[in-house]
């Protein structure tokens, strides 16, 4: 593992730029590019604005065409969605939980409704607790997440590792450490180390093909061809999801399929697996 240096929060998401899913081809980055550029070139378009997507999209395919230079750019688009997930998971709490969590976090661990103020209890009442009492049950892990987002240095594990623990390597500064992780940890959770004087805290980051974590959820994209389609193939995810599933007959692509409680596990009892199905080219 190695530390990787914070990121500029001006991010731009090529593949949302190109409108290709993330698991396109190099055909079908080509074609979506040459679409793009052929109406923002300046050659064919007056204005200042046109000239700078053209860089732009210059810039993103000249990425992702580029084998090396696309996975070095998906462990940044990784890192940013992991970042984007838990801002947005840090305004969901300070919106329905209010000053009360934030003052109480660090003291919460196993709390109960009948803890909570009145205001609170009222929310949860009238239906706006469903998300507030999910962002109480989380509170003190998102809250932990969220103070070291942008500064700390990140430890990229596999889904392999996140789902059963294990030991994992990684290096800080010019210093390698090892340790065991538990089960369960979630790109944002963070770990502290000490080793005689020095001590290392370090972000989690999963890092997985085809593979997006946001909070216990693991959502899983699958690419199929059009034969696939046609033929309701099945498909085969590999450890540690390890499960086969038939391709959904008459959908509207691109689809998913849930299947609760077969995300990352926790004592609070495991997330969902998302799987979705995309068209390929």
């Amino acid at each position: 593992m190695t530390k990787h240096s914070g990121q500029s929060d001006h991010f731009i998401d090529y593949y949302q730029l190109l409108g290709v899913p993330k698991l396109a081809d190099v055909a079908t980055i080509k074609r979506a590019y040459r679409s793009q550029i052929a109406r923002h070139h300046p050659d064919r378009a007056d204005g200042r604005q046109d000239d700078e997507m053209a860089s732009l999209l210059n810039t993103a395919y000249a990425t992702l065409k580029d084998a090396d230079l696309r996975q070095r750019y998906d462990e940044r688009w990784l890192e940013h969605q992991s970042r984007q997930w838990l801002l947005a998971k840090k305004q969901q709490v300070a919106d329905t939980v209010g000053t009360f969590a934030k003052q109480q976090v660090d003291k919460l661990g196993k709390v109960v409704k009948s803890k909570m103020p009145t205001s609170v209890q009222d929310n949860i009442a009238s239906g706006a607790g469903r998300i507030a009492g999910q962002a109480i049950k989380h509170a003190k892990r998102l809250w932990r997440q969220l103070n070291h987002t942008s500064e700390l240095p990140i430890c990229q594990i596999s889904l392999q590792l996140a789902y059963h623990g294990g030991e994992v390597t990684f290096t800080v500064n010019h210093q390698t450490w090892q340790t065991t992780l538990p089960k369960g940890l979630t790109t944002g959770d963070t770990i502290h180390l000490t080793r005689g004087a020095d001590t290392v805290t370090v972000q989690i980051a999963i890092n997985e093909p085809n593979v997006i974590v946001r909070g216990l959820d693991v959502y899983y994209t699958v690419a199929l061809s059009r034969h696939d389609i046609d033929t309701g193939a099945q498909v085969l995810l590999p450890p540690p999801l390890s499960l086969q599933l038939g391709v959904p007959a008459h959908a509207h692509y691109p689809t998913s399929v849930r299947l609760s409680g077969r995300g990352l596990p926790s004592s609070d009892g495991a997330g969902d697996l998302v799987v979705v199905f995309e068209v390929q080219g």
